[in-house]
């Protein structure tokens, strides 16, 4: 089931949470907090608000846009928060294996954490070009992997 994370809200006090699916309340009904508290941290509301940028670019160039929170930080934990090409460099941006400039969606299947010099190499191209295609299919892999 997708999750909505453009919902605004209507004025209910009641919420469920994007990670754990479990309902909470908030004490004023306009806060737009999307996880419980348990589940809050800065840096997953940091990775949500990154995720929703990069849907909005993606429906906005009429692209696939449906990577969840969820799926996001489960990419996250598998590359340990490290760039997914070069593991001793610290995750920096949301990489799009296809850019969306290119017909590519922010999906779990195009997405990958990755630092800024290995982001600048790609530089709107297809990484096909700049990186090795062994080190391109190997990732892709990874992220089929973690889908199933």
């Amino acid at each position: 089931m997708k999750q909505n994370i453009y919902a605004r809200c209507t004025g209910d006090k009641n919420r469920m949470c994007l990670l754990c699916n479990s309902h909470y309340l908030v004490k004023n009904p306009i806060e737009t907090n999307t996880f419980c508290p348990d589940c809050f941290t800065e840096s997953r509301k940091h990775e949500l608000t990154r995720v929703k940028h990069h849907l909005h670019r993606a429906e906005k160039a009429g692209n696939d846009a449906t990577l969840t929170i969820n799926q996001w930080l489960k990419i996250l934990d598998y590359f340990k928060w490290k760039c997914a090409y070069c593991p001793n460099g610290q995750f920096e941006v949301l990489e799009h294996i296809v850019p969306i400039l290119s017909g590519g969606g922010t999906t779990s299947i195009n997405c990958i954490p990755a630092c800024l010099s290995c982001n600048r190499r790609k530089d709107s191209k297809l990484l096909i070009d700049k990186l090795s295609k062994y080190k391109i299919e190997q990732v892709k892999q990874q992220l089929i992997d973690i889908a199933l």
